[in-house]
């Protein structure tokens, strides 16, 4: 059969799958019904009126605007992917980044669907993600908000975690469509790709999310895309978008991202945050110079008002649950993720899971002990209601016996000839809280009322039979503590709380920690405050003091004696966040930070924060431990405890490649971009095209520090009996997974395909499937991962569209890219011996 017939073929397939499929898009109506309605909206709605509905609010930028008159409510939207932002305190999930290293559909359904309910508590109608632009560098500042390198594992994550979100009523709205890759310069650049680039890799978690999901909005990005922008990009959103996926839903801009009126035209339906390209004026001269058409403005409404009517947005407000604001069933899930995310990178010579019966003595070290990030910076940013630091978290896990002690580095004061000549010090001058300023706050049945005073300490005790002072007896208040911390030396201290009230440092909320250690200059002066809630109830005390910690309680002498050392690093919302990309090295404090404690306690444990790889070289050989925790959201502290003393299996696997050097990254040379004489804006060329991350590093014979789907445990597991069948409409591989260690864990079977012989490169290895295994110790359980034919198209270069291979596809499975355990090829079935360890690269249509 010649190429271009199983080309057609492909194309009809792909054709009456789509027919025979129900539409993915959530309706609470048929959708005759839903046209009607719609058709009958738009016939009364006036041309200001419709002009009206094509921008957001200007009053709050984060809404549309309402016609009350026919029903038309304003609908709010909120980011983000990790949580609700800017609506008080919300549940802090772990990062996108994290919850694609559980490599858990069912997970990610659970995610999206918590999510959708904190949506639902707030009376928000759309929700501002998933974010699946590809990690194609590490460097990218928004990583931590996607779902790694891979277009099938994205797309895979993306589809379960928007049909939750939209089971509860909430639209989904997937993002930033498309090339929006790094942040540098995010608002100008010019993404440059070519066609197989951008089919193969780019639109696949999009294709995926509203085909297979049925996101109903979609957000164009800020970035050109081959010199055209974004929201103006007639190809892509008319022509991909809605010609070949059939989306009917809404495509909005990103916030001020519209470049002209001309966009209506182009397939933008919605201009955020408000009214400003997209105006009565501008919209009534293109009307008049023909460059826009009332056809193309009513289409635009159309689809808005479609997922309005399909969504139930139109309907008449009927008394719902009540949804708590701060729900345990969503922090519950949370916890769950974070556990699941974590990687085990390395625990060669075996030190974890610690057994925390037999330690006495644990000493921590690092910026993200106390300070723990629950989520890098920008708009994916989440104040959560509490949250629970590594520090923290590691002192709740261990038995009262166990002394944990969080140790900072010693101050190296800059050098003074009159401080070396002086041999009479004087004696240190203590730390003080001043100006500390008491409100007691107790409510009443029409008012609360407050009594202010000036207090020398801050303290509070109570019991049963002596209420707290300015608290009626049998009333309870809330007791706030506005104080100045003041250090008389530089020197690093110790805030001691007691009682559990919560403390912000100047503008830092820290929890409600028992300890905080924190660096001060000689004259530095910090603003405190400190709330104690429940205050009278039944007894208790609430107090906190600062102490100077001495010399010795410093640096790496306390690690000498450690049962364990644990050193915490990495990035933060400050250096890994939206509009700024970042670094690969770590900074140099933290890496002689690792250096000196290894050096000092051989049993010693590294934590990473952050969104993708940092560069490890310097000190990876000297330590036995080294944990992924990407960002944990707000039970960081709980779940990293869980996996460090064996409560938990770690089961996370990598979704993106960890480079040993960002120069051997095969984006590097392209990255971030370029000024070229006669561009009006910096470009950024995809040179490398499909072959990026682990496809990259197949190519060019460089080995990774860890490979994609890279992830340990504190068992084992193996893979046999691998057997391939076909079935409607593909094929399917099945294998039987064992448990061989004395532990119960899970681990991630991954299914890539390896194609040979085609007359265009094709990579060494795509993913193609996976499952993730749960299983007791010494269990053996068979699982059969499906293959669909669609799977195994690519896009030929010269031909410009999808194709079936010619040559021989193979069939492979293993627990990493570069740890392929089984392997088959898929015409005739006959088994191929497999050394273990080998080698990868990943994609799927």
């Amino acid at each position: 059969m010649s190429r271009l017939c199983l080309t057609l073929l492909a194309l009809l397939f792909c054709i009456e799958l789509q027919g025979a499929q129900d539409s993915p898009y959530p309706s609470k109506y048929p959708k005759v019904e839903v046209e009607e309605r719609v058709e009958k909206l738009l016939s009364k709605l006036t041309l200001d009126e419709k002009i009206s509905l094509l921008a957001g609010d200007g009053f709050d930028e984060m809404s549309t605007i309402a016609i009350p008159r026919l029903g038309i409510p304003k609908l709010f939207m909120a980011d983000g992917p990790q949580g609700i932002r800017a609506h008080g305190p919300a549940c802090s999930f772990p990062s996108g980044i994290a919850l694609a290293a559980t490599w858990n559909r069912k997970l990610a359904y659970l995610y999206g669907e918590a999510i959708g309910r904190e949506a639902r508590a707030r009376e928000i109608q759309m929700l501002l993600g998933p974010g699946v632009n590809i990690a194609r560098t590490p460097l990218n500042g928004r990583n931590f908000e996607y779902f790694g390198e891979d277009p099938y594992l994205t797309g895979e994550i993306a589809v379960n975690w928007i049909m939750g979100i939209q089971s509860q009523g909430v639209t989904a709205t997937v993002k930033h469509f498309v090339g929006n890759d790094e942040e540098w310069r995010r608002m100008e650049i010019d993404s440059l790709m070519d066609e197989q680039t951008l089919r193969e890799i780019y639109l696949q978690p999009f294709q995926k999310a509203l085909r297979e999901g049925g996101s109903w909005s979609v957000m164009s990005a800020y970035n050109k895309l081959n010199g055209t922008p974004s929201t103006s990009n007639d190809k892509l959103q008319n022509g991909v978008l809605r010609g070949e996926w059939g989306f009917p839903g809404v495509v909005m801009s990103d916030w001020w991202a519209t470049q002209s009126v001309d966009a209506l035209a182009k397939g933008l339906d919605l201009e955020m945050p408000m009214s400003y390209q997209i105006t009565r004026a501008s919209v009534t001269r293109s009307l008049e110079n023909h460059s826009l058409t009332e056809v193309q403005i009513d289409n635009a409404v159309r689809r808005f008002l479609r997922m309005s009517v399909s969504m139930g947005f139109l309907d008449a407000k009927k008394k719902q649950e009540k949804l708590p604001l701060d729900s345990p069933k969503n922090a519950s899930l949370a916890l769950d993720v974070a556990v699941q995310s974590i990687v085990l990178l390395k625990n060669t010579p075996t030190l974890l899971p610690l057994d925390k019966n037999h330690i006495k003595k644990v000493v921590v070290y690092g910026p993200t002990a106390q300070d723990t990030p629950s989520v890098g910076g920008g708009s994916g940013e989440v104040t959560p209601f509490r949250k629970v630091s590594f520090l923290e978290g590691i002192r709740k896990s261990l038995p009262a016996s166990a002394n944990v002690f969080y140790v900072p580095m010693p101050l190296t004061p800059p050098f003074s000839l009159s401080d070396f000549l002086d041999f009479t010090k004087p004696d240190l001058l203590p730390p003080r809280i001043t100006n500390i300023r008491r409100l007691v706050s107790v409510p009443e049945a029409t008012m609360t009322r407050i009594k202010s005073s000036e207090q020398n300490s801050i303290g509070i005790s109570w019991n049963e039979r002596h209420p707290p002072e300015d608290v009626p007896k049998g009333r309870e208040a809330r007791v706030t503590w506005d104080a100045v911390i003041e250090a008389s030396e530089s020197g690093n201290y110790e805030l001691i709380a007691e009682g559990h009230p919560e403390i912000r440092i100047g503008d830092r909320e820290i929890g409600n920690p028992g300890s905080y250690v924190m660096s001060l200059n000689k004259g530095e002066k910090i603003p405190l405050r400190v709330i104690a809630s429940e205050v009278g109830r039944g007894r208790g005390r609430v107090s906190v003091r600062l102490t100077q910690m001495p010399e010795e309680a410093t640096g790496t002498f306390p690690a000498k004696g450690a049962d364990v050392a644990i050193v915490c690093v990495g990035l933060n919302p400050d250096v890994e966040g939206e509009g700024y990309d970042r670094g690969f090295a770590l900074p140099v404090s933290q890496q002689r930070l690792i250096e000196d404690v290894s050096r000092t306690n051989p049993r010693t444990i590294v934590v990473i924060s952050g969104g993708a790889a940092i560069d490890m070289r310097s000190w990876i050989n000297n330590v036995p431990s080294v944990l992924q925790t990407w960002y944990l959201g707000q039970s960081a502290g709980i779940a990293l405890a869980a996996i460090l003393f064996g409560n938990e299996n770690p089961s996370g696997h990598l979704p993106c490649t960890f480079d040993r050097s960002i120069d051997e990254n095969p984006a590097y040379l392209h990255y971030p971009g370029s000024f070229p004489e006669g561009k009006e804006a910096p470009v950024v060329d995809y040179h490398e095209g499909i072959f990026y991350g682990y496809r990259g590093y197949d190519r060019s014979g460089h080995q990774p520090m860890f490979p994609f789907g890279h992830g340990l445990s504190y068992t084992g597991f193996d893979l046999s009996r691998m057997k391939i069948a076909s079935c409607d409409g593909g094929h399917q591989a099945s294998v039987d997974v064992g448990n061989t260690g004395v532990r119960d864990g899970a681990t991630v079977v991954q299914l890539y395909i390896s194609i040979s012989g085609e007359t265009t490169p094709r990579p060494l290895r795509e993913l193609k499937g996976f499952q993730r295994v749960e299983l007791k110790a010494g269990e053996t359980r068979r699982i059969t991962i499906a293959l669909p034919d669609s799977s195994l198209l690519y896009w030929h270069p010269k031909k410009n569209c999808w194709v079936f291979p010619e040559g021989e596809v193979t069939v492979e499975l293993g627990l990493s890219e570069r740890d392929i355990r089984q392997k088959l090829p898929l015409r005739d079935g006959v088994p191929i011996t497999t050394p273990a360890p080998n080698t990868n690269n990943v994609t799927k249509m």
